[in-house]
């Protein structure tokens, strides 16, 4: 209540009339207050939808569509847009998990762009710490950061980033810079740690979509080069079978000439032969590529090992309508007879196929520095630049003389498997097509062996030593035959179908040599040789294991049981020769 006064001053009554002013203020406060509150939260309304319609603009890509490498090259640019930024780049974390590795990149130099060969250890450098921080890094000024590569101080001022994590796990680093200095907010590092967010995400899906769509490939392709094997491979049988065939149906016929008989016979053995080869091929590279074949070493001349090559497959005119040129000199290495002799045949072989008729071929053995090298030119059809990365591939088939695809794709394999087993390398070179192509083959070389003595002209000529021979073989065909060709050359020679025959026989015959198979029926040819051994009138008799069984362990199997291995088909020449070298047994008279 205000007082009321009358001209003299004195108070007369008092007035009802109030006014709060400090009400008035007060309202108008919360008036006020309650306005900037509303100005304050449609500031971060907008800001927040600013934030998300960036966000959207970074992230919404249609992933199905794009690559790995397009999905970051999109995410990149939309990056680089949001952020106002010149450059932006993404390292994934290599397999070792401890080095990031630039991936891709957009506005950054392409030379200077970096690659797999760049790794940056995690924790270390710019993006390294990036890496392991909880949300990102900002480096508004890189002229001062010490640990910097020199391509980014070329190129950027600063620099911003985030990890991209997947369930906690780093995968990589995500960042972006300007090439003028530049202070980034707060924001803009809230931006582009929401990026990594679900760009991580998107590249850890893509990654897998890749991953199963390049397995799906794979699956298919290798599904499509076994139909094609297993369709070549009828191929390359049907043909030596049907020469074969052809060549017994003219030995029957009595009309037919001397000498076509004797074409006739050489047709089957050779195709015969190739058979064999065929069939060897097929079964050690599977044998080498599971890791299941052994070497059996000692000290090997390359260039005899050339010899002998070349003269093997001019005695089954395989070389008839080439020209051979053969330059060797000695070159010794530790290695395995039969494989260094697969290693040239298949090589040689591989020549004679894509050369046309009337070509040259250049075959050649010799030391160069710490290795021993052997070398196959030819002038032939040569290897298309896109087939030469994969002319060493399993089931991998160059195209023939006559423009179809060529053998099995297995041939070369077998070579660089076998190459590497005895610690060497093979590489193919070639022009191009009609260029010809080169095949090197570079191995360990070692010191000439003093025991080694040089090839006498004569060898061919050495005095042939009758043996007695005991043939365990199930098979009557070839048991036959096995026996015809030892009696051709020279031996006595017996005969038993099943194991226990054999162990009567050996007992009885006392054998100097017993060529035994494996499967027998009744008991096989490892009881019959305990049998044989426990019987000391055969202690001296050399037991021969004549087996299609040829994995490693049944080679491991054959020598416990006091064999030495041969595997069908055995070559004749190498019998001979093995059973020609065999010490002689103390003498004694056959009783029959």
């Amino acid at each position: 209540m205000s007082p009321i006064t009358d001209k003299g001053g004195h108070i007369v009554g008092a007035s009802k009339i109030v006014r709060d002013i400090s009400g008035e203020k007060l309202a108008r406060r919360q008036r006020e207050e309650l306005l900037n509150s509303e100005q304050s939260a449609r500031a971060q309304a907008e800001k927040a939808l600013l934030m998300l319609r960036r966000l959207q603009m970074v992230t919404d890509i249609v992933l199905p569509q794009l690559t790995l490498q397009q999905l970051m090259t999109a995410l990149l640019n939309r990056l680089r847009s949001g952020l106002d930024a010149d450059a932006a780049a993404i390292l994934l974390v290599e397999p070792d998990g401890q080095h990031l590795s630039p991936t891709s990149s957009v506005g950054l130099r392409q030379e200077l762009r970096g690659g797999a060969e760049v790794k940056i250890p995690i924790g270390q450098g710019i993006a390294g710490a990036i890496a392991v921080s909880p949300k990102g890094l900002i480096f508004d000024d890189l002229s001062h950061v010490a640990a910097i590569t020199p391509f980014l101080r070329e190129q950027l001022s600063s620099l911003l980033g985030a990890p991209l994590k997947v369930e906690g796990r780093v995968i990589g680093v995500i960042q972006a810079g300007t090439k003028q200095p530049r202070k980034f907010t707060a924001d803009d590092l809230n931006l582009i740690h929401l990026v990594a967010d679900r760009a991580a995400s998107a590249i850890e899906r893509t990654r897998l979509h890749e991953t199963q769509r390049l397995a799906r490939a794979a699956a298919e392709a290798a599904s499509q080069a076994k139909d094609e094997f297993l369709a070549m491979l009828g191929h390359e049988l049907r043909n030596p079978l049907h020469a074969i065939v052809l060549a017994v149906r003219l030995l029957e016929n009595r009309g037919t000439r001397a000498d076509s008989s004797a074409r006739a016979r050489t047709i089957i053995a050779r195709q015969a032969e190739h058979v064999a080869r065929l069939i060897d091929d097929l079964l050690d590279v599977s044998r080498v590529t599971s890791g299941r074949i052994g070497l059996v070493r000692r000290p090997i001349n390359l260039a005899d090992c050339l010899s002998d090559c070349v003269a093997a497959l001019r005695e089954t005119r395989q070389l008839d309508h080439h020209t051979l040129q053969i330059e060797s000199a000695p070159a010794w290495i530790d290695g395995d007879s039969d494989r260094l002799i697969q290693i040239v045949t298949n090589l040689l072989s591989n020549a004679i196929k894509y050369t046309p008729r009337s070509g040259k071929i250049l075959i050649s053995a010799y030391p160069e520095g710490e290795n021993a090298v052997l070398r196959v030119e030819d002038n032939g059809i040569g290897i298309p630049a896109a087939f030469l990365p994969r002319v060493f591939d399993l089931f991998a088939r160059g195209v023939s003389l006559d423009r179809a695809p060529g053998g099995l794709g297995i041939g070369l394999t077998l070579v660089r498997r076998l190459v590497e087993l005895h610690g060497g390398r093979v590489e193919a070179l070639s022009d191009g097509l009609n260029h010809g192509s080169t095949f090197i083959v570079r191995l360990p070389r070692m010191a000439v062996p003093k025991a080694a003595v040089a090839r006498s002209a004569d060898d061919a000529n050495e005095t042939r030593v009758r043996r007695r021979i005991l043939i365990v073989e199930d098979n009557a065909d070839a048991r036959e035959s096995l026996r015809g060709l030892l009696e051709l050359s020279g031996h006595d020679v017996y005969e038993a179908a099943d194991g226990q025959a054999a162990v009567r026989a050996a007992l009885a015959l006392r054998p100097e040599v017993a060529l035994i198979d494996i499967g027998l029926p009744g008991i096989d040819g490892h009881e019959v040789a305990r049998r044989i051994r426990t019987n000391a009138i055969c202690n001296e008799t050399v037991l021969i294991a004549l087996t299609g069984y040829a994995q490693r362990e049944d080679r491991q199997r054959s020598e416990n049981a006091g064999f030495q291995h041969l595997v069908k088909s055995v070559n004749l020449n190498q019998l001979t020769q093995l059973i020609a070298t065999l010490p002689t047994a103390a003498d004694a008279e056959c009783p029959l």
